[in-house]
């Protein structure tokens, strides 16, 4: 007896990590950006969490803040208009908003972005422009630390820091805070400025030369479900077909017939065969000694339907890696338009865990790179860049609180519960009148208010029982009186 085992052949991932580290003097990313796009594009769920991710953390706005709001003055103000009028030209083709969702969005897609800083002839920030990542290349920091000074509220220190370079097409890029003045051909120091090169911010997701998309974790599975949708789609063009084997015994197909079965399986799909039947021939074998049974020719088709899987089973899986997708960024199903099973409170603590868990620390990382970083050379003390985000307070709740309590509420303070309400500002009113409150608290309704809420109806219904027994026991001695004093006839 010979046996032997019959392998297939072993399907590769269409995006690996790449084992090359390096390339020259150059670091490789681990996975080529085109191809990270290209996934972006064909998955049902990659875009719009993207969307949803980028939108929360930067939609709300980008404006001054001032560090003490209470102390504001002519200094305050002078600084105020610094920051806007920066913020204003910070990107000249777009809006500031405009361009960091761009940012964001090239770091979600591909794990990396990258901003060409531009400064002014006095070293001040002035100007950014978005660089596709897919166009740089990066070298490891040099081994020699370059003394560099870094600024932060109005503070300057010294430190010691290794820098990068980068390349895009032709031309190289120096780190961003690299003090040394280098050349845009060769990467040299010089002391030409107009061949100076420019700077590269790099924002990354990891902490390795480059970053890695949040969901690469979850590839295998995105792959998965675009192979499912791919079946399901050929399934709605060549579903009329079902797999079948043909069985012949003692006979063969004739070339006519061969050539017409051909035929009909590569255009199953065609509308045109659609209702059409398919006849074949067969015909006996010339010489029938090669064949062990010797009977009359024998067809058989045999279904193979069986083996085909029940669509149901590719739509679960799709929606577990829905599930998974995210998982990875940590957003709720509702941000992304899967709101099935939800109603007006799990919407708003869907949103409040994911502001606190999420868009507030890529917020705060987003002012921290404005306030240490392009900001530094300004030297402000009082004020500082905000990214905004949305409130969440429940106004409703906080009106319905301050009526049970009693609580006492001038027309300027009503104007400020209202304009968040309203979601617009309205202007505090001229006057001492509208300073005051307008009527006197009432701390013994208040109590009684909170005291009922508390308690529920039990204290109500033990309230009634006991005026009922005192009822019935002033009844009982109404009556033992009345016979006492009665007098008969």
């Amino acid at each position: 007896m010979r046996q032997h085992i019959v392998k297939g052949a072993v399907m590769e991932l269409p995006v690996n990590r790449s084992t090359t580290e390096t390339d020259g003097s150059w670091v490789l990313p681990p996975y080529d950006p085109k191809n990270l796009r290209v996934i972006v594009e064909e998955s049902s769920i990659l875009r719009q969490s993207i969307e949803a991710y980028t939108s929360n953390i930067i939609g709300y706005g980008i404006s001054p803040a001032y560090f003490d709001e209470s102390a504001e003055d002519g200094g305050q103000s002078s600084e105020w208009d610094t920051v806007q009028e920066m913020l204003d030209w910070l990107s000249v083709e777009k809006s500031l908003g405009d361009l960091f969702e761009e940012v964001l969005r090239d770091r979600e897609e591909t794990g990396n972005a990258f901003l060409e800083v531009i400064r002014g002839k006095d070293g001040k920030v002035i100007q950014l422009e978005r660089v596709k990542p897919e166009l740089v290349q990066m070298t490891k920091p040099e081994a020699t630390a370059i003394l560099a000074s870094i600024r932060y509220k109005g503070q300057k220190k010294d430190v010691y820091r290794r820098f990068r370079k980068y390349k895009v097409d032709k031309y190289i890029f120096k780190q961003f805070g690299d003090p040394r003045m280098m050349d845009y051909q060769t990467g040299e120091e010089t002391q030409d400025e107009s061949k100076a090169a420019r700077e590269l911010l790099h924002l990354k997701i990891g902490n390795d030369h480059w970053g890695v998309p949040r969901w690469i974790g979850t590839l295998v599975a995105i792959l998965g479900a675009r192979k499912a949708e791919l079946l399901n789609w050929r399934y709605f063009v060549q579903g009329r077909h079902t797999p079948a084997a043909l069985l012949i015994q003692n006979g063969q197909l004739s070339k006519d017939s061969e050539a017409a079965f051909r035929e009909y399986a590569q255009t199953v799909g065609n509308e045109s065969m659609q209702h059409s039947m398919l006849i074949l021939e067969f015909e006996t074998a010339n010489d029938s000694s090669q064949y062990k049974d010797d009977s009359k020719l024998a067809v058989e088709l045999k279904s193979m339907a069986d083996m085909l899987q029940n669509d149901g089973l590719f739509l679960e899986y799709d929606d577990k890696v829905r599930e998974k997708v995210l998982s990875a960024f940590r957003l709720p199903p509702v941000y992304v338009g899967m709101s099935q099973d939800y109603n007006r409170s799990t919407v708003e603590e869907a949103k409040r865990i994911a502001e606190e868990q999420v868009f507030q620390a890529e917020r705060a990382e987003l002012e921290d790179l404005f306030n240490r970083h392009l900001l530094a050379e300004y030297e402000l003390d009082e004020v500082y860049v905000e990214v905004k985000g949305p409130e969440l307070s429940n106004d409703e709740l906080t009106v319905n609180a301050l009526d049970k309590l009693g609580a006492s509420l001038s027309t300027n303070e009503k104007r400020a519960v209202l304009s968040k309400m309203l979601g617009m500002e309205l202007p505090v009113l001229e006057g001492e009148e509208h300073e005051l409150p307008q009527a006197p608290s009432q701390p013994a309704q208040a109590l009684q208010g909170t005291l009922q809420d508390v308690q529920g109806a039990d204290v109500a219904k033990s309230l009634e029982s006991v005026m009922k027994d005192v009822r019935d026991s002033l009844d009982e001695v109404n009556d033992t009186l009345g016979a006492w004093n009665h007098v008969p006839d």
